[in-house]
């Protein structure tokens, strides 16, 4: 059996597409280099359906709840494109608070069998400018709910 180590994972992310389209198309913005874990997780309701004289209970499932987590390290680079930027940039352009889009690769590399693409709209629900003790990397972790569910394609 094989196993696979993340060490060059993708991560991109962006606006919806005009129109309003959230799953064509590659978000506009790579913070792949900032990402130091991501975690896609879908829990599902449940509902419990026991009846009298049953000795146990019973539960049936209901609708999927997805979520991706990541955690970035936090970088105000001199360049334009720094992660702060791309999340919280100033005026009507600010992703936070929005549906976008997100794309992830386990490799850093075209999409194929052995790297599939998971992509889905997602709410860019939280966001920490600045978070970290004294001595320590400035990081910054969020939780955001993906809108339905999440695609898989590999090509």
């Amino acid at each position: 059996m094989s196993a696979l180590v993340l060490t060059d994972v993708q991560v991109l992310l962006g606006p919806c597409a005009a129109g309003g389209n959230c799953l064509s198309g590659t978000p506009a913005y790579d913070v792949s280099e900032w990402v130091t874990s991501v975690t896609l997780s879908t829990t599902h309701d449940i509902f419990e359906t026991t009846q009298v004289n049953d000795t146990a209970k019973t539960r049936v499932p209901g609708l999927a709840d997805n979520v991706v987590s990541v955690e970035f390290n936090q970088d105000f680079g001199s360049g334009i494109l720094d992660l702060e930027y791309v999340m919280n940039q100033p005026g009507a352009a600010s992703l936070i608070g929005t549906i976008g889009r997100m794309l992830i690769r386990p490799k850093n590399a075209a999409t194929s069998a052995g790297n599939p693409q998971y992509y889905f709209e997602v709410v860019f629900s939280e966001w920490q400018p600045l978070s970290g003790s004294v001595g320590d990397i400035s990081t910054i972790q969020v939780t955001w709910p993906i809108n339905g569910v999440i695609n898989k394609s590999y090509s």
